[in-house]
């Protein structure tokens, strides 16, 4: 994150922060002023499912809370950093994410 900061504020170089697992670390990238990050939707579910837990609705599924929960703080408090949705693992994911800034499929 702190390169992040350091390529976009002293060399103008835009960059796309990825492997986010948590809120904590997406604020950071946000006051880190970085252009975008894509927190993997996917990867959440997964340590979910491994634990046992496998049935969730489309609002319900923990990748799509937690990249909900960046995008409306993003929104909230008037961050500039884009949220772009990755590594989906089901459609009901991507259906789940509709109206974030970007996703990629």
């Amino acid at each position: 994150i702190e390169a992040g900061r350091i390529l976009e504020s002293q060399h103008g170089i835009h960059c796309n922060l990825t492997l986010l697992f948590s809120f904590c670390q997406a604020v950071a990238c946000a006051e880190a002023g970085v252009t975008l990050i894509s927190p993997f939707v996917g990867r959440i579910y997964d340590w979910y499912v491994k634990r046992g837990q496998k049935d969730f609705s489309m609002l319900e599924d923990p990748g799509v809370q937690s990249v909900t929960r960046i995008y409306n703080y993003y929104k909230k408090f008037g961050y500039g950093t884009v949220v772009m949705g990755a590594s989906f693992r089901n459609t009901d994911q991507i259906l789940g994410l509709a109206g974030c800034d970007l996703l990629t499929i």
